[in-house]
């Protein structure tokens, strides 16, 4: 598992926004490295899912601002109105390969 530890330190509060397969191994992964976190998905029934399963449920737009973190799935496309939003409000947003890249900044990587 890959070290986020750092993470806590450089955000102010961190959201996992999507709660499909990428969502999960990032939730995964914050965990192992007892990272604290909020999850949300447009999809009320994987909201639900994470509730009943322990996890703290906050709207991105209710609860981020500049200096915080948000990790979206890959599958939330750039022109997605909570997207833009975000960016408006000067929130970071990276995907699931940002985390790696954060964790590993001087391997070398290749997209497939």
């Amino acid at each position: 598992m890959i070290d986020l530890t750092a993470l806590s330190h450089r955000f102010q509060r961190i959201c996992v926004l999507g709660l499909g397969v990428s969502g999960e191994a990032v939730i995964k992964a914050l965990q192992h490295n007892r990272i604290a976190f909020t999850v949300w998905d447009t999809r009320p029934a994987l909201r639900d899912r994470a509730a009943q399963d322990g996890l703290a449920i906050a709207d991105p737009l209710q609860m981020c601002a500049a200096g915080d973190l948000v990790i979206r799935s890959v599958g939330i496309p750039p022109h997605d109105p909570l997207i833009l939003a975000l960016e408006q409000a000067n929130v970071t947003l990276w995907n699931d390969l940002d985390l790696l890249y954060f964790a590993n900044p001087q391997a070398r990587y290749l997209g497939v």
